[in-house]
């Protein structure tokens, strides 16, 4: 019997110390995710954003290292297509980059996609091909760091919240503007998973047919890559 009350006895005291040391009895409750009312008021001002009856581009950028949103800007117009000449000229116009001569960056027919290569300066800008709208557009400068120069505004990662997503996301393609930096299937499927893991893939899928997925990194300086200067920069078409 005196055996038995001594380990009875050390059961309690360890019983204690590992509460005491955060055990399991002081992880406290687990993480459950954001609330169905914060994912509700987070898609609903998405979806404010997605015009119905128009295709849409939704832009998103996210940390090149941790993947982290940082915003993103819906751009939404009626079907019709645009040819390089023009969408050159327009995406100077809103870039200041996009005149020969910058290169064509293969990017299928989704979009139109320019690249100046820096001697000192130079800069990346998109077009979608299937509205004539301007989507991005950022300098990359040798040795420096360049800025977005459009959009003017992005929609701050607030209404981005993690977890309010639909599933895995669609499969899609990598636009490669650097050989320095890509191609990387296995970032592009990371990039892509975490963007559509949260609120804007709910507000994209109840916009309609989701038409494709693309995903580019924006490097931002020339030379050796820096990965915590750049961005990841995710395309999400939606609509008719």
């Amino acid at each position: 019997m005196r055996n038995l009350h001594w380990r009875i006895a050390v059961a309690v005291v360890v019983w204690a110390a590992g509460c005491s040391d955060g055990g399991p009895a002081d992880a406290g409750p687990p993480d459950v995710g954001p609330s169905a009312e914060t994912c509700r008021v987070a898609v609903e001002h998405l979806t404010e954003q997605l015009v119905p009856g128009e295709r849409c581009i939704s832009v998103m950028r996210l940390s090149y290292e941790t993947r982290q949103p940082l915003g993103v800007s819906i751009s939404c117009g009626p079907l019709g297509a645009i040819d390089e000449d023009p969408a050159r000229e327009q995406a100077q116009a809103d870039t200041s980059f996009g005149a020969i001569p910058a290169a064509v960056v293969d990017a299928g027919a989704a979009f139109h996609v320019f690249y100046l290569s820096p001697i000192d300066f130079g800069g990346v800008s998109v077009v979608s091909a299937t509205t004539g709208v301007t989507l991005f557009g950022g300098g990359i400068v040798w040795a420096g760091r360049g800025d977005i120069t459009f959009p003017g505004t992005w929609l701050p990662a607030e209404t981005l919240v993690p977890g309010c997503g639909t599933g895995p996301a669609p499969s899609g393609d990598e636009i490669v503007v650097s050989s320095e930096v890509g191609p990387n299937a296995d970032r592009l499927r990371e990039a892509l998973d975490t963007a559509w893991s949260t609120s804007l893939s709910t507000a994209i899928e109840g916009h309609g047919e989701v038409h494709g997925a693309h995903a580019m990194v924006y490097p931002r300086t020339v030379g050796v890559f820096d990965p915590d200067d750049a961005d990841w920069v995710v395309f999400f078409e939606s609509g008719p």
